[in-house]
């Protein structure tokens, strides 16, 4: 029984894939995700809301009596264990919703998440692989300490130099098997819910021989986690900046040798604005959508794995004769309105020709989209550079009637509109560049590339 190919892009990317297939089912799941995360997470702030009260309100004051301080310590305690408590069982749902669409492509009606036999099975997975993980742990430990006890009871030459060399060939060895151990209980989770039964070790052999390039997949996975929270720690410091400019202003004075109460006056100022809350409840919302899309990746190559498993155990059609059809109609081409095709090989005169080509069968859109361009790229030079030019005339005026802080706020403010406009404006960009190419590829002009390339 032969397995499907593994093709790696599918597989690196198998949630998107699915999110392609079915986005609203996809978009009602992370709603809820969103949603009970973010309950939980306010259920621990509110249980230590007393505290931070006590912190802001004796802040360079004197300190609180001991039975404030304890009642305010126990509150927050036995909130924050009610929310982790909701947290892990949040996320196991979570995984067995996800799984769910991934591997069998099914949502729960309604409320998509359940905790039933799904979650049960995969509850006992999680369990068996912690325990194994920590049995390896104990195995790692041990090795190392046997390796070095064997090494110093042998009294061989070479000292610490052999030691270095011992461990760090056993460093090695065990590195290796840890990541052979990870991809192959990788799609044990997938398996279970594909196949509604607990299945820990069959992941090995739903992975054997398409190890390497699960691990290639995960490290793609990894690499553009990285760079998205980067791009998403800009956009976060933008809206941070907004909402909370007095208080940075203030935490810079503090570092400076200023009085700590002014801090405390900015902090609660900061908490009592409406404008604080609102930036860092969009910076708290972005970070939970990118946290669904980086949780749906990583589990998809596991599922994909599960999924490619399964369809080499479906039992194949019979062969049946084709039916051999004589179509007497030209092949269709792709660029329909080109008077010239692109030459195999690359050339620059056949590069520019081919330009010119798409020139005078489109001019009026060529010329269309050279001036929207233009255009596009002179309105956000003017936004940015006003921007740049208020931010210089108005904290110039500022730092001449000394008050800093208010300059600095003011600086950080339009830094941070700054910053987000630069970011917010690479989409846009990115779909000029998309109508470029569809006219380009098929010889269409339209302002909906997604829909011409779909429909294409």
């Amino acid at each position: 029984m032969s397995k499907p190919s593994y093709n790696f892009i599918d597989a690196t990317f198998y949630f998107f894939k699915v999110f392609g297939a079915r986005p609203l089912s996809v978009a009602w799941i992370a709603v809820w995700q969103i949603i009970l995360y973010a309950a939980f997470a306010a259920l621990i702030l509110y249980g230590f809301w007393p505290l931070i009260d006590l912190v802001i309100s004796y802040g360079g004051k004197g300190e609180p009596s001991d039975a404030e301080a304890i009642q305010a310590v126990m509150q927050g305690v036995g909130f924050y264990s009610l929310g982790t408590i909701g947290l892990l069982i949040t996320a196991l749902m979570m995984q067995g919703a996800w799984l769910r669409l991934l591997t069998r492509n099914e949502v729960a009606g309604g409320i998509p998440l359940r905790f039933g036999a799904d979650e049960l099975r995969l509850l006992l997975v999680n369990i068996v692989m912690g325990l194994l993980i920590f049995a390896g742990y104990i195995v790692t430990v041990l090795l190392y300490a046997a390796v070095n006890a064997g090494l110093m009871a042998s009294g061989e030459g070479g000292g610490v130099a052999l030691q270095a060399l011992a461990n760090t060939l056993l460093t090695i060895v065990l590195v290796v098997g840890w990541i052979l151990f990870a991809l192959g209980m990788a799609p044990a989770p997938g398996l279970t819910v594909r196949q509604r039964g607990v299945k820990i070790f069959q992941g090995f052999s739903a992975a054997g021989g398409v190890m390497g390039w699960m691990f290639l997949s995960y490290l793609v996975l990894i690499l553009v986690a990285i760079i998205g929270y980067v791009v998403l720690s800009v956009i976060q410091q933008g809206f941070i900046m907004i909402g909370g400019a007095e208080l940075i202003g203030a935490l810079i004075q503090i570092e400076d040798g200023s009085d700590p109460e002014v801090f405390m006056n900015a902090l609660m100022q900061a908490l009592q604005n409406p404008l604080f809350w609102v930036m860092a409840g969009i910076a708290i919302v972005l970070q939970m959508i990118f946290e669904v899309f980086v949780h749906g990746c990583w589990h998809g190559v596991g599922a994909y794995v599960a999924v490619r498993m399964m369809e080499a155990s479906r039992p194949k059609p019979r062969w049946k004769r084709p039916r051999i059809r004589w179509d007497r109609r030209p092949p269709r081409l792709i660029m329909t309105d080109m008077a010239t095709t692109p030459a195999h090989r690359f050339t620059v005169g056949g590069a520019l020709g081919f330009g010119f080509a798409v020139l005078r069968a489109r001019p009026g859109a060529v010329a269309f989209l050279l001036v929207l361009q233009a255009v596009v790229f002179a309105a956000l030079m003017a936004v940015q550079y006003g921007l740049m030019g208020r931010m210089a005339r108005e904290g110039l005026m500022l730092a001449e009637a000394g008050d800093m802080v208010e300059a600095l706020a003011l600086n950080m403010r339009l830094s941070g509109f700054s910053s987000l406009f630069s970011v917010i404006s690479a989409p846009l960009w990115l779909w000029l560049e998309a109508v470029w190419l569809v006219l380009f590829m098929s010889g269409r002009f339209t302002l909906w590339p997604g829909w011409a390339i779909w429909a294409g």
